[in-house]
């Protein structure tokens, strides 16, 4: 089993754009950092339980471990800015694959 990780990020949807822009010049960056990639950008998100604020969306990136990530993350002067999508939340998860 190869463990990957799985980094999400949650923004305001009014700047998924924005996001979606930044990945598409990080893409082949990306590969050099631990296989990265985007999985994917939720146009719209849909809760079926709990307290989700109106208006977010997410975006799911994978990476071969965390430290290729983090990496990655402080290499790009965009991602490694902490207000650059108004303060957005990002998490990691190491999951077996």
């Amino acid at each position: 089993m190869t463990e990957k990780v799985l980094v999400l990020y949650i923004f305001d949807q009014d700047i998924s754009q924005k996001f979606k822009n930044r990945l598409v010049v990080q893409k082949n960056v990306m590969r050099n950092y631990g296989n990265g990639r985007p999985i994917g950008v939720a146009e719209n998100i849909t809760y079926i339980r709990g307290i989700w604020k109106p208006n977010m969306t997410i975006a799911l990136l994978q990476f071969d471990n965390e430290e290729q990530g983090c990496l990655w993350m402080q290499s790009d002067p965009h991602f490694r800015r902490h207000d650059w999508l108004d303060d957005h939340g990002y998490y990691c998860h190491t999951d077996a694959m």
